[in-house]
């Protein structure tokens, strides 16, 4: 049901005959002064709530998707179709106090009632047109968030072939409970029995923040019982994207050799970025992104996003404005192996702090290129290394790698010159 005329029509025809039902089910009997009173009101609705329609924009909404968000709007509107109503039912005798109450609860309920039936019904449909001939039943480990997810994408998506049949999470709070109509049988413990009771062909492991001790063991019982098992990435993983089934991969070496999270000093951390003009560079990418959101927990006075890719700095620039507002920001386009460039910024911008995550980190690919990780890693390191002494920046932070520590490959080699750079500089810094 995508048609806009269609939409906006039936929204205000149930809007408008919520009317007379409110009356209906208020009065016993309808008087000569009611019908009057109904016709006022139904008139009257058909100019303001088309304004409203358009106001909120209900008919531009896509009611086979309809979410939370949509019908927190669909509230307002009726909120403020009420204020209207009832400020009209002052000046019109024969109207009890109540009605504007209950004709918007009805109205709510009618436009409510519409967008379900059309998101069933095309939810349903998609599953008959796309329905597989072969199905995985699935088992999803994590009854969290992220297992929800993936859930609710597997039914919305059943041309993947992926059929949820059970839950396994070790909070004994979800024991019994049913999420997106799928029910948690119990904890990992119950992972034998549950896989063979229910014909199990897939295991997707759904907790983010689950240590690799867990993640192994799923996956030595898995192999044991000779089924697939995959893996859904953490969300920072695939931040500023729709969720999608595609998005469940193959369980790799770093998943199993997840570590323990590391304890923080958030008053050291504060101490040094409250108040502060804090540089990032490669701001826009997937780790100095998520640097740039977690800066903002400590109230900097001002951040300054550099970037060499205009769509990844205008993104994290406009999650910042809507997220932190009040946090002064600057998007800059540059290049750290661009000596002048990053000189300018400095001299501009003055920055008292450097994150520096502008760095090529894939290793396969560097090793097929590896000049441009010499110039990337080790030069733009370099210059910006060089340019925060020379401007006398309070911190630099170096975002490095593990794989710095003795060095395998190209990419590790040049992250590792790259620490050596930096605490080169940090010891000048100090003389």
């Amino acid at each position: 049901m995508n048609s806009v005329p269609l939409k906006f029509s039936l929204d205000l025809l149930v809007w408008s005959l919520a009317i007379p039902l409110a009356f209906v089910l208020r009065l016993n009997n309808i008087s000569a002064v009611n019908v009057q009173a109904i016709a006022f009101f139904i008139l009257a609705g058909l100019i303001y709530k088309s304004g409203l329609i358009i106001y909120f924009r209900l008919h531009l909404q896509l009611w086979q998707r309809t979410s939370l968000s949509e019908l927190r709007i669909l509230t307002f509107a009726c909120l403020a179709s009420f204020l209207i109503s009832t400020t009209l039912g002052f000046y019109i005798s024969g109207v009890p106090r109540s009605i504007p109450v209950i004709t918007e609860l009805l109205a709510l309920a009618f436009m409510v009632a519409l967008r379900v039936i059309a998101r069933v019904g095309h939810e349903n449909s998609r599953r008959l047109i796309n329905k597989p001939q072969t199905t995985k039943k699935v088992l999803i480990i994590g009854a969290g968030d992220a297992g929800s997810l993936v859930v609710r994408e597997m039914f919305k998506h059943p041309e993947q072939g992926l059929t949820p049949m059970a839950f396994l999470d070790d909070d004994p709070q979800l024991r019994g409970k049913w999420i997106q109509g799928v029910r948690v049988w119990g904890g990992l413990v119950e992972f034998e029995s549950i896989c063979q009771s229910h014909s199990i062909d897939m295991v997707v492991f759904a907790i983010p923040s689950a240590s690799g001790r867990t993640v192994r063991q799923v996956v030595s019982e898995a192999r044991r019982l000779n089924l697939e098992y995959k893996i859904f990435p953490g969300l920072y993983e695939i931040f500023g994207d729709h969720v999608q089934v595609s998005h469940i991969r193959d369980i790799n070496v770093e998943d199993l050799l997840r570590r323990n999270t590391a304890p923080l000093d958030m008053q050291q951390i504060s101490g040094y970025l409250e108040g502060k003009t804090v540089l990032i560079t490669g701001a826009g990418g997937s780790i100095g992104s998520e640097v740039v959101r977690q800066i903002c927990h400590f109230h900097p006075k001002k951040l300054i996003l550099l970037g060499r890719g205009e769509n990844s700095i205008f993104s994290i620039q406009q999650e910042i404005l809507r997220t932190w507002p009040e946090i002064e920001q600057v998007a800059l386009i540059g290049d750290v192996r661009d000596r002048a460039r990053v000189r300018e910024i400095f001299a501009a911008q003055r920055p008292q702090v450097v994150f520096h995550a502008a760095a090529h980190k894939h290793v396969p690919l560097m090793e097929e290129s590896p000049h441009q990780a010499v110039l990337n890693n080790i030069f733009g390191t370099q210059n910006v290394a060089e340019t925060a002494l020379e401007y006398g920046v309070e911190r630099m932070v170096n975002i490095s790698s593990d794989k710095a520590v003795n060095p395998t490959s190209v990419m590790g080699t040049s992250k590792r010159v790259a620490e050596m750079i930096v605490t080169h500089c940090g010891q000048q810094a100090k003389n």
